[in-house]
């Protein structure tokens, strides 16, 4: 496991990364991030129509 979040993640580990995230947020910048891809997102305008 740790292999496989090295080799996609490893960046959460950096202080600089973080600092990064901090600048951003403190410029007005809100990141979206999406657990799943489009195709397999909770679509609402699908769940309303039940």
């Amino acid at each position: 496991v740790r292999n496989v979040f090295m080799k996609h993640h490893a960046d959460l580990l950096d202080a600089a990364f973080w600092q990064a995230q901090k600048d951003r947020i403190q410029a007005g910048h809100v990141h979206d991030v999406f657990p799943y891809e489009r195709d397999k997102r909770f679509r609402p305008e699908i769940s309303q129509l039940s």
